[in-house]
């Protein structure tokens, strides 16, 4: 499980990193991408951090480094959330489409 969710973040900073291109944002649909991937990227470097490291291997250890590892994913996700839904706004259905088959977050 902490695999997964030391990686999900990174994982969808790379989703995010061609997504202009491949579903031709333009104005204001750039901009807000933009500020997406900035926060991705804010999430995924704190991802990162929380979850480098040496395993632990006492319960007690796990189970603090689980919880730590939790807290980091949970506040980034409120971080992108609304983020996500002011560029998900911006597009048309057929971008939204694309965006939607593109976008891979591990665990959703």
């Amino acid at each position: 499980m902490g695999g997964n969710l030391c990686t999900s973040a990174t994982l969808l900073d790379l989703s995010l990193s061609n997504i202009d291109i491949m579903v031709k944002t333009t104005g204001i649909q750039t901009t807000a991408l933009e500020e997406l991937k900035k926060v991705v990227k804010e999430n995924s470097d704190n991802m990162s951090r929380v979850c480098i490291g040496d395993s632990p291997m006492s319960v007690p250890a796990k189970l603090a480094a689980a919880e730590k590892r939790l807290e980091a994913a949970l506040t980034g996700s409120r971080k992108i959330k609304p983020v996500a839904e002011k560029f998900y706004a911006t597009l048309n259905d057929e971008q939204k489409a694309q965006v939607n088959s593109l976008v891979d977050w591990p665990g959703l």
